[in-house]
């Protein structure tokens, strides 16, 4: 199994909503997914897509698009990004799903999932975060970004019980960490995000959101032991990074 991340797809297939209007770069952006993906993942890989899926409003709009993401090979985890509006609740994507026949999706909703090969454990977990305190400019932005903390910690002490499990078994326990928004900032590299990801030994974070002039924000590499990777589509030129190979 190959583990890759590909974040904000920004698909498109039933509303109308081009991204070219972001730039050439933009442009059938999501035919070059499609190329890159069905020539490199394979049958028993893992692609995770942390948010920002569809530019859907609801949810029956985002069904052709989680068509598209289900047509590619392998198991596919999804995600909430700050644009998917069509995402109701972990449990009614789903259901959306399950009614679609889409059985090669999983979805992650601040809990953890668990993939398992005879001697390895592999757990994802995570959820969307928001502005990073700098930004916030509101009493919501500061209201939404300490639920998130919340769900953040609920995640994480669900995959601790996953990881539990794992050891109990003598297998090796790899950990991901998926969020949306960026968890560090040129101007904020320690906060509430970075403690609780240290305090719950993740050795690796991956996320998104930032495009354009936002790249100038991103922050990769080991920081207090902790590997960032960011994996916005047009920053990784629309094709998935790999991530680990088991």
């Amino acid at each position: 199994m190959i583990v890759y991340a590909l974040a904000d797809l920004h698909l498109s297939r039933t509303v109308n909503k081009p991204m070219d209007c972001f730039g050439a770069k933009w442009a059938k952006h999501d035919a070059k997914i499609d190329r890159s993906l069905r020539a490199r993942l394979q049958a028993d890989d893992l692609l995770l897509i942390p948010g920002d899926i569809s530019w859907a409003m609801r949810s029956a709009e985002a069904v052709e698009d989680l068509r598209f993401i289900d047509a590619w090979p392998g198991r596919k985890v999804l995600m909430r990004g700050n644009h998917d509006y069509w995402w109701g609740s972990g449990q009614k994507v789903r259901r959306l799903c399950a009614e679609h026949g889409l059985g090669s999706i999983d979805v992650l909703h601040h809990d953890a999932l668990l993939y398992e090969t005879n001697s390895l454990s592999l757990v994802i977990c995570g959820t969307r975060l928001w502005l990073a305190k700098v930004e916030q400019k509101t009493a919501n932005d500061r209201e939404i970004y300490q639920s998130e903390i919340r769900r953040l910690e609920r995640s994480l002490i669900a995959a601790q019980q996953f990881e539990k499990q794992a050891q109990a078994q003598g297998k090796t326990v790899k950990k991901i960490v998926m969020l949306h928004y960026p968890p560090i900032h040129p101007q904020e590299m320690r906060n509430e995000v970075t403690g609780l990801l240290e305090a719950y030994n993740c050795p690796l974070v991956l996320y998104g959101h930032l495009h354009g002039l936002g790249h100038r924000q991103i922050i990769e590499g080991y920081h207090h032991g902790i590997e960032y990777s960011c994996v916005a589509s047009d920053y990784l030129n629309f094709e998935a990074k790999q991530i680990l190979e088991l």
